[in-house]
């Protein structure tokens, strides 16, 4: 019989990775293919020429392309910058993803660590969403529906915190799990910019410019729109990843979770 490999992470980061694979293909083509299309657009030899005709594309259904290939630089410069915001966005929701699915590994090995992550209201009382009739227990029918609705209101509860850095605190909170300052903050650097993207139309407040700015050249100061060039992205998957891993490996070392297994497939006769 083949030896079993042994893994050296949980399912829960295995499915992160499988994550960050797939929105790193569609980040990196659509660059790619805004590149190949602005040297497509700049070697047109009418200017004028509408840009889904010099693209030689349905101009029914991509209307919109109706700016004549003049103005081709800035639409295209528009698009990658979108593109990187898009990235962003879901690079945070990918890592807050992994958190809750972590949570919920967590729970299989240590059920009250995790029920004593949720979050009480000022007079230490359990918030509403924290408590469940049981009318709702009867109709989740059997205990491991139970069990996913409980991680699901505890992390619901840490989310209401509307704070990326508490929300961390909190899930790692008496796990022995011990990350360097300098990856939390590498990291923050850029999950913080989500709320900046989706609140502040991307642009930095007094807050951010003052905790993070620094780590932009140039230096990003308040009321400048945040970095949205494709080695942003770069940055900030690697700087997310490697929080991400070091939480991972240090859960299983700390026996909070377990190390994903190897799953044979089966075979029929």
């Amino acid at each position: 019989m083949p030896k079993q490999p042994d893994f050296k992470e949980t399912t829960s980061f295995q499915q992160y990775r499988g994550a960050i694979d797939f929105l790193q293909t569609h980040i990196q083509l659509l660059d790619a293919s805004l590149i190949q299309t602005s040297k497509i657009l700049q070697g047109q030899a009418d200017k004028e020429l509408d840009i889904n005709k010099a693209l030689n594309i349905d101009i029914q259904i991509y209307n919109r392309l109706n700016h004549p290939s003049k103005q081709q630089k800035a639409i295209i410069n528009h698009s990658q910058k979108k593109n990187i915001e898009f990235a962003i966005i879901r690079l945070f929701n990918h890592f807050t993803a992994y958190l809750k699915s972590i949570t919920k590994e967590m729970y299989s090995e240590n059920p009250m660590l995790v029920v004593g992550k949720a979050v009480v209201n000022k007079n230490g009382e359990d918030k509403e969403n924290l408590t469940m009739s049981y009318a709702e227990i009867v109709k989740l029918a059997n205990y491991e529906n139970l069990q996913d609705q409980i991680v699901l209101n505890v992390f619901r509860s840490i989310e209401e915190l509307r704070s990326t850095s508490k929300l961390l605190e909190r899930i790692l909170k008496d796990t022995k799990v011990n990350i360097p300052k300098s990856i939390i903050d590498d990291a923050l650097t850029y999950l913080e910019m989500r709320h900046l993207f989706i609140h502040n139309q991307g642009i930095a407040d007094a807050k951010y410019a003052k905790t993070y700015g620094k780590k932009f050249i140039p230096i990003l100061k308040e009321k400048k729109e945040l970095p949205t060039r494709f080695e942003i992205f770069a940055k900030a998957l690697n700087a997310i990843t490697k929080l991400a891993t070091e939480i991972d490996t240090q859960l299983i070392k700390n026996r909070m979770v377990k190390k994903r297994e190897f799953k044979s497939k089966s075979t029929t006769a």
